[in-house]
């Protein structure tokens, strides 16, 4: 190749480069020049790189500023509920964070919808005899042992003196729920680290671990799992002017401030809807299906509700927090319908868990008055307070020995 100089002098290419003292050469020779001062470097590169990094980065920045107010749309719909109607969910790792913080005493109660609409924490501690103890009430509506599982260790470092766990029929039961209760994993798993070395882990089904995040990634395939509906939402907002969906609903909603007086007031006595009475075909019904039904016919065999219970008890004995097992009461009526033999395998389960030093409160087969139930299972007001009275005696026998 030649090169033509102003002034006319004709040079090659390759002196014009190599020539220290050539005149300045135009942008083009100059990127000629340095393909062949540098010959593996590919023509025109080092323009094209340098054009498109800030373009790059600027794509890059925007690309996480959307993904993050994505990722943090869909747990805010996810707290508030607006999204599924059980905000609880979201709430928990909060919860146990927050009970851990508090000084003086502490008695957390978990189980499933008979404990969470059942027990009003502010009236246990308005009846204790020991001052300064505060009882919480974290059941959770469809709650099951195998459900508790991933909630194992931020239950053991909430280091409460106490825990009650429901232990009824329903919670020997040897059915794990379906798909739709792996939701719940799916929610606590934004909120909740996890790694799969955890002392449980072995205890959840292979076919069930993809519920649960073990890395950023698994929690972001999860949040954007939940993407249509926060988006949803979203456009619900802004046509009502931002009236949420969450607001349609109590029962299983939490305030979206933790730490806040009205979510500490709902972590003692959880949100529920108005008390719907049964009639008594309604309730002769209902008390036939349950019969039939196998979730409240225990089963005494090693199956995944009871490894888990036994798992979770001992890991908070380990750490020196008293256990008791609660079992509440049932409708009269639910207890006569009930056919021989039918919770037999409960006894045993219960004996079996019945050991020195863990209280195991049984009140399942105790008679209460009709109007203490709203259903065969749930409590009305007067129910509640005597469920405050029971299991209260119960919690305040044990804090003698522990506190």
């Amino acid at each position: 190749m030649i090169g033509i100089l102003r002034n006319g002098d004709y040079r090659s290419s390759t002196a014009l480069c190599m020539d220290d003292g050539a005149p300045r050469l135009s942008p083009r020779l100059e990127r000629a020049c340095a393909t062949i001062e540098n010959p593996g470097l590919p023509r025109g590169e080092p323009e094209q790189v340098s054009e498109f990094l800030p373009t790059l980065f600027v794509a890059l920045v925007t690309a996480l500023v959307v993904v993050s107010a994505s990722t943090g749309w869909v747990d805010s719909t996810l707290a508030d509920g607006s999204v599924k109607n059980n905000s609880r969910w979201a709430h928990l790792a909060a919860a146990y964070e927050h009970i851990a913080s508090q000084p003086g005493v502490d008695v957390i109660i978990i189980g499933s919808s008979r404990l969470y609409s059942g027990i009003d924490g502010s009236c246990l501690d308005a009846k204790t005899n020991h001052s300064g103890t505060s009882h919480w009430n974290l059941a959770v509506r469809g709650d099951f042992p195998y459900m508790r599982l991933p909630e194992t260790d931020v239950l053991v470092r909430a280091n409460a003196q106490i825990v009650v766990i429901e232990a009824g029929p329903n919670t020997f039961s040897p059915g794990i729920g379906t798909r739709k209760n792996r939701l719940r994993w799916e929610v606590e798993s934004l909120s909740m680290e996890f790694d799969g070395d955890e002392s449980w882990w072995p205890l959840v089904r292979a076919e069930d671990e993809v519920y649960l995040a073990t890395s950023i990634i698994d929690r972001y395939r999860i949040s954007q799992s939940f993407t249509p509906e926060s988006s949803d939402e979203l456009a619900h907002r802004f046509l009502l002017l931002g009236d949420s969906r969450a607001m349609e609903w109590r029962d299983g909603m939490m305030p979206d401030q933790p730490g806040s007086p009205e979510w500490i007031s709902a972590l003692k006595d959880p949100p529920r809807n108005d008390e719907v009475n049964l009639s008594s075909e309604e309730m002769a019904e209902y008390i036939e299906v349950l019969t039939a039904s196998t979730f409240w016919q225990a089963s005494s065999a090693d199956h995944h509700n009871r490894r888990s219970l036994e798992h979770i008890i001992e890991s908070l004995e380990s750490n020196g927090t008293k256990v008791i097992l609660y079992a509440p009461a049932v409708h009269p009526d639910f207890l006569d319908a009930i056919p021989a033999g039918f919770w037999d395998e409960f006894n045993m389960s219960r004996e079996s868990l019945t050991v020195d030093g863990r209280p195991y409160v049984d009140d399942t087969f105790e008679s209460w008055n009709q109007s203490s139930f709203t259903d065969p299972v749930h409590f009305t007001e007067s129910g509640r307070e005597r469920l405050c009275k029971e299991m209260g005696r119960a919690i305040d026998s044990s804090l003698h020995k522990v506190v």
